[in-house]
């Protein structure tokens, strides 16, 4: 006899396809029986309650991963990431802080392309020291993605800085807890942690050449290669 409020899994036939397997624990977790920062039982324990073998259980969690549902972490297992699919995420899951993503990339385009310029012309040689070294360190592949968004914002805090406006610096810092958070959900978007390292290289460069112009381009062009990804990827 199950123990009371344990979480109920109906066994299914042998010949039950993956996605069956799939849409019964996608059911329980939009029902909050796995929510959001759990983890699923472990693919033998799931087996063995379903009554399939363990890479039928494999392939359905594959199908949860694909639709934003869970992570599978190596030696870990499968994470509860959302409890809606990836179709219905893109105003609400990429919503940080109550800030829609256009409405954060809006104001990101107005501060940071001005404040690349601004830093282009007033940087010290202490800004680029400190620039040149977070860029350092973020591109190094055995870095975790914690570390890397963690690395990414103080990069474009430190552009910030470099203006010298106590102002812009202030602004920025204020719309912090929005980028982390979005950037938490869109790190592992293929390409995505490659293509940000190269958009900052370019941002340092023009800065570093003390070319405003160049800098508020840059920083543009890196902005919208990050939006356009995160449309593309959670509007498919």
């Amino acid at each position: 006899m199950a123990e009371p409020g344990a979480v109920r899994i109906r066994p299914i036939q042998k010949l039950k396809a993956a996605d069956t397997i799939a849409a019964q624990l996608e059911q329980l977790i939009r029902d909050g029986q796995y929510p959001v920062g759990s983890k699923l039982p472990p693919e033998r324990e799931l087996a063995e309650q379903l009554g399939v073998a363990r890479s039928t259980i494999r392939e359905g969690l594959r199908i949860l991963e694909s639709s934003g549902f869970v992570r599978i972490v190596h030696g870990v297992g499968a994470l509860v990431e959302a409890d809606t699919p990836r179709s219905d995420m893109l105003e609400a899951l990429l919503s940080a802080s109550g800030t829609t993503v256009r409405e954060l990339f809006e104001v990101r385009e107005v501060l940071e392309s001005k404040a690349a310029e601004l830093a282009a012309r007033r940087r010290s040689d202490a800004d680029l020291s400190k620039m040149r070294a977070l860029l350092e360190e973020a591109g190094q592949a055995d870095i975790g993605n914690e570390r890397f968004i963690e690395l990414d914002a103080l990069f474009h805090a430190s552009v910030a800085r470099a203006t010298a406006n106590r102002l812009m610096a202030t602004i920025f810092d204020n719309i912090g807890s929005a980028f982390t958070e979005y950037s938490q959900r869109v790190i592992d978007l293929p390409g995505r942690r490659a293509r940000a390292h190269v958009g900052h290289e370019r941002i340092y460069e023009c800065i570093a050449g003390q070319d405003g112009s160049a800098a508020r381009e840059a920083a543009l062009t890196h902005l919208r290669d990050v939006e356009r990804d995160i449309q593309a990827t959670f509007t498919r």
